[in-house]
C-alpha cells in the first residue's frame, strides 16, 4: 500500500532536513522465510534446524529520494524439536526469538550511503532475555559495494562493540532476475567477544567469523517476489561460543557448530 503523507517538522528535523513539514511514500512489504538453519549476523548458529521466519516492515521515503525510514518486525519459529542457544526445550512449532528494528538510511551523498538504527532482540523460551544494539552503517556504490557496520551491545551483561566489513555484487537480466554474491568479516572487542565467542568468558577480540554467499531473487509479478539464497559461515574460534564448548552444546542437545552452510527460499510481497 503506497499512500501520500505529511510528516511533521520534527520529524524532518531528526532526518537532517531543513523546519517544515516534507511530503513522503509510505510502503508497507511482507516477506515469509524458510532456512535450514538460523545462523546470525555474527555467524553464531542459534538453531541447527528448520526455521520459519516471517517479517513484515513499513517504509517511509520522502519524494527527494534521499531520507529513507524504514520500521521492522522479523520472528523466528521452530519448525522440528532442534534445540539451540535461543531454544532450550520443547520449541517445535513455536517463536524463539522476535526483533524489532529501526533504520534510517542516507543517500544524498553521491556513491555514499549511510545509515543508523537500533535492533531489539527478545527470546520468549528464555524467560526474561532480550538485548539490544545501536548501530552505524556506511557504504561507497562502487565496484564490489564495500560496506562497514558498527554496532554497539547496549545491555550491561554483554555491553561491547562489534561489527563487520563486507563486499557483494550483483546483476539484474532484463526478464525480472536478479543474482548476488557477497562476503562479510565479522569482529568484536574484548567484552563482547567475552560474552558471545568464547567458552570460559575471557575477553576474546578481534576476527570472529566469516561467510560467504550467493543469492537469487526473481520478479514475479510488481508486487510478488520469489528469494532464493546459500550461505556459509565459520567460526574464527576453535574453543566454543556462549560462554561454553562446542562439545558442551551437543552433549545437552543444543548444537551450536563451528561452521554451517544454510540454504533459505522466501517469497515476498509489497503492498
Amino acid at each position: 500500500m503506497k499512500s501520500k503523507i505529511i510528516v511533521a517538522s520534527v520529524v524532518a528535523g531528526l532526518a537532517g532536513m531543513s523546519a517544515g513539514a516534507f511530503e513522503a511514500d509510505v510502503s508497507v512489504s511482507a516477506d515469509v522465510n524458510f532456512a535450514s538453519a538460523f545462523v546470525g549476523g555474527n555467524g553464531i548458529t542459534w538453531v541447527d534446524g528448520p526455521m520459519l521466519m516471517p517479517s513484515a516492515s513499513v517504509g517511509i521515503n520522502d519524494t527527494s529520494g534521499v531520507h529513507h525510514t524504514t520500521f521492522t518486525y522479523w520472528a523466528g519459529i521452530n519448525l522440528d524439536d532442534t534445540q539451540g542457544p535461543d531454544n532450550p526445550s520443547d520449541a517445535q512449532g513455536q517463536i524463539t526469538e522476535w526483533d524489532v528494528m529501526a533504520d534510517y538510511t542516507y543517500t544524498g551523498i553521491e556513491l555514499v550511503t549511510l545509515s543508523a538504527g537500533g535492533m531489539h532482540y527478545a527470546f520468549p523460551k528464555l524467560a526474561g532475555s532480550y538485548t539490544s544494539d545501536i548501530y552505524v552503517k556506511a557504504g561507497v556504490n562502487v565496484l564490489l559495494n564495500p560496506t562497514a557496520t558498527v554496532l554497539y551491545d547496549v545491555d550491561g551483561g554483554n555491553s561491547g562493540f562489534h561489527g563487520d566489513i563486507g563486499i557483494s555484487e550483483g546483476y539484474d537480466f532484463d526478464f525480472g532476475l536478479s543474482v548476488g554474491a557477497w562476503t562479510k568479516l565479522t569482529w568484536a572487542d574484548g567484552d563482547y567477544g567475552a560474552a558471545y565467542f568464547s567458552a570460559d568468558g575471557d575477553d576474546y577480540s578481534g576476527l570472529m567469523s566469516y561467510g560467504a554467499g550467493l543469492t537469487a531473487s526473481y520478479g514475479i509479478t510488481e508486487a510478488v517476489s520469489l528469494n532464493a539464497g546459500i550461505a556459509y559461515w565459520k567460526l574464527d574460534n576453535d574453543d566454543g561460543v556462549l560462554g561454553m564448548s562446542y562439545d558442551a552444546w551437543d552433549a545437552i542437545d543444543t548444537p551450536s557448530p563451528q561452521d554451517n552452510v544454510v540454504g533459505n527460499i522466501s517469497i515476498g510481497y509489497v503492498f
